[in-house]
Order: structure tokens, then C-alpha cells, then sequence
């Protein structure tokens, strides 16, 4: 009885061993969204807004490596409308297989638009980014 034990588990042993497979290594990717400041990306999560200048607001992915063939960027920005509506924005980059970064400015609508703004980023179905900013008037 202990045999046919001991061989069961040695066979499910083994068989296991042989269905593992082993994934092609990704290089790691870094996503900030934020305002673009300076030469970098401050991310902060809230803001007062001002009509006299309005931040520079967008993204930036950052690659440890470069990939051998371009990465699709997917993003998807959820931001206050016309009174107490959301508009939702989606848009689609490639980057180049050479990159090693990519910054994105997103463009700001007429009028200040105070409230959350949300931003999903997606590399090549990789979440990268996923962080709301809230944006405020100064009174």
C-alpha cells in the first residue's frame, strides 16, 4: 500500500515538474501621472488650480530595457464635464521598441475643470498606471 502510494505522489511529482513552463521575462515598467515640472513627474494627489497658468498634466512610462518590437499604450482618462457630468477619454499610443521612456501630455478642456481626474494606463494589457488627482479651486 505504502508503494503505491509512494508512486503516486513520485508520478504527480514528476508530472508537475514537466507542465511547468517558464515565462519570457518582461523588463519592468514605471508609470507616473502627474504634472510635468522641472524635467520630471510630480504626482501629487491634489492641486489647486489657477486661471493664470494651467499645469502641464500627463503621463510617463519608463522602461528599465528596450523591447525588441514596439509596446501598445492604451489609456483611458476619466475627468469632471459640463456641470456635474464625467467625460470619458481613450486613446491609443505606440511606442517604439527603442524607448526607454514616453511622456504623454494630455490636453485640457475649455474652462477649468475642477474635481477627480482619473487615469488608467495600460502597456501592452500590463496595468501600468491606475491614480486619480484632485484638482481644486483656490477660494
Amino acid at each position: 500500500m505504502r508503494l503505491k502510494a509512494y508512486c503516486l505522489s513520485g508520478l504527480f511529482l514528476v508530472s508537475t515538474l514537466l507542465s511547468c513552463q517558464v515565462e519570457p521575462t518582461k523588463h519592468e515598467i514605471q508609470g507616473s501621472f502627474g504634472i510635468f515640472y522641472g524635467g520630471g513627474v510630480r504626482q501629487p494627489d491634489e492641486m489647486i488650480l489657477s486661471a493664470v497658468q494651467l499645469p502641464k498634466l500627463g503621463f510617463r512610462l519608463s522602461s528599465s530595457e528596450s523591447e525588441p518590437t514596439d509596446r501598445i499604450v492604451r489609456f483611458r482618462l476619466l475627468r469632471p464635464g459640463h456641470k456635474l457630468t464625467r467625460v470619458k477619454e481613450f486613446g491609443r499610443l505606440q511606442w517604439g521598441a527603442e524607448q526607454l521612456q514616453l511622456d504623454h501630455l494630455l490636453p485640457w478642456p475649455e474652462g477649468l475643470k475642477r474635481g477627480y481626474w482619473s487615469l488608467r494606463v495600460t502597456v501592452d494589457q500590463l496595468l501600468v498606471i491606475d491614480r486619480s488627482i484632485y484638482f481644486r479651486g483656490a477660494h
